[in-house]
């Protein structure tokens, strides 16, 4: 080996360490770190491809970076399948999750298949034969291995937490710049194309293989094309988070512009707990864990008020081991009629976020000939979470959950008949 190939393996590991600590220490943007990595991986071996050996061809470099920002948001998507195989060893007790290694080796090895391929087909020799693809093939599997050694390396030093993996970014980009010099000194030994000595000829102009060239095209359309689906993806959800943010802060605007005044309200009269809630059986289902909790005023828009609550379950004085509870009550005593109004306009109030009630969740319903709303925010469409009903009635705010999903709407019925819906 001469010098001049030691220096080109030299380099090419160490701009493949300077793109690893570089995207360990820079602060990027977490919305695009799974571009990040791999594009500051490439920019790094296009800085050596372009200086050291010459390589100026614009559409080459920037195909070369793209495959490379490619190749990282697609070896985690790799990961992920096989995690899904190879299933992690965690547990609710323990911070540990000793990823299986199987799961580091096919993300490295997926890894370095695109990066190797695309040096190859673009800073390869011309002449490149079906050979030259076998050995990419082949020594991607050097890539599997050190994605094994980073992945261990991290496992070691986090005791299998994996909260950061320095190590794997450290081994895996530095290994993967040298497999790629190793195989382009390899493969341009191989098909150099010998000069006939004393010959005045022009040098034989080298013909690259049709075959070679179909591959390469489907390649980078591949690989290119799953790039752009990435970036249409990541956009649009950006999007979507902005209009999202839009949304709820302009929702948030009305829920503090509609506040009632707070300025004057009455003083409460806190009620005794079982004039409250009904503490009976209903429907089959016993009276659970009846309490009360008051507050003074928190802000302008949380005035004073008294919460009562009341579960129901399957069984009388049920072991907490085996307790199923089917519904929950709660009913709130508020300032005035008014207050009332308010929260049940915004359910989740006093929570920070009254978006999250949609107007599709929150539609107004009859029950027993009596208007109130239905909440199906915290429902799910298999028919499992939570239904709530609220409803006010003079000062009183009531919310009925079923956290089953049968409803028995005795419970409905018994609760309206003592507070009679006022909406």
């Amino acid at each position: 080996m001469n010098q001049r190939t030691r220096d080109s393996l030299v380099l090419l590991a160490t701009t493949g360490l300077a793109s690893a600590v570089l995207t360990l220490v820079v602060p990027f943007k977490t919305d695009f770190t799974e571009f990040t990595v791999g594009f500051v991986f490439g920019v790094a071996l296009v800085v050596y491809f372009v200086f050291y050996e010459g390589h100026r061809n614009p559409a080459k470099i920037a195909a070369f970076v793209c495959v490379c920002t490619a190749a990282f948001p697609l070896s985690e998507s790799v990961a992920y399948r096989l995690v899904e195989i190879f299933h992690v060893n965690a547990s609710m007790g323990s911070a540990r999750l000793d990823i299986p290694m199987p799961v580091f080796f096919g993300a490295g090895l997926i890894g370095a298949l695109p990066v190797l391929a695309a040096g190859m087909f673009l800073f390869g020799p011309r002449n490149m034969s079906w050979a030259s693809l076998g050995r990419v093939l082949l020594w991607s599997i050097g890539g599997g291995f050190l994605g094994v050694l980073g992945g261990g390396a991290d496992g070691i030093l986090t005791h299998g937490t994996y909260n950061k993996m320095p190590l794997l970014f450290i081994i895996w980009q530095p290994g993967a710049a040298l497999l790629l010099g190793l195989l382009l000194i390899r493969d341009r030994e191989t098909l150099a194309v010998p000069s006939t000595v004393g010959s005045t000829d022009q040098p034989t102009k080298v013909q690259a293989n049709r075959g070679i060239l179909l591959v390469a095209g489907a390649f980078f359309a591949c690989v290119l094309g799953f790039l752009g689906h990435l970036v249409f993806r990541t956009v649009q959800s950006q999007r979507m988070i902005a209009r999202r943010d839009a949304a709820d802060a302009a929702a948030y605007k009305r829920f503090l512009a509609e506040a009632p005044p707070i300025v004057g309200v009455p003083r409460l009269e806190p009620l005794p707990l079982e004039q409250a809630v009904i503490a009976r059986e209903i429907g089959g289902f016993y009276p659970w864990l009846p309490m009360s909790s008051s507050s003074g005023q928190l802000s302008a828009i949380q005035p004073p008020n008294v919460a009562y609550s009341i579960g129901y379950t399957t069984m009388k004085d049920p072991p907490i081991q085996s307790l199923q509870r089917i519904v929950a009550v709660t009913v709130t005593q508020l300032p005035n009629g008014e207050w009332a109004r308010y929260r049940i306009k915004y359910p989740e109030y006093p929570g920070t976020n009254p978006a999250i009630n949609s107007p599709q969740s929150l539609t107004k319903v009859t029950k027993f000939g009596q208007a109130i709303v239905q909440d199906t925010s915290m429902r799910y469409p298999n028919g499992g979470g939570t239904l709530c009903f609220h409803w006010s009635s003079g000062n009183f705010a009531i919310s009925v959950c079923y956290e089953s999903p049968e409803i028995d709407e005795e419970f409905l019925r018994e609760y309206l008949e003592k507070y009679p819906s006022s909406l």
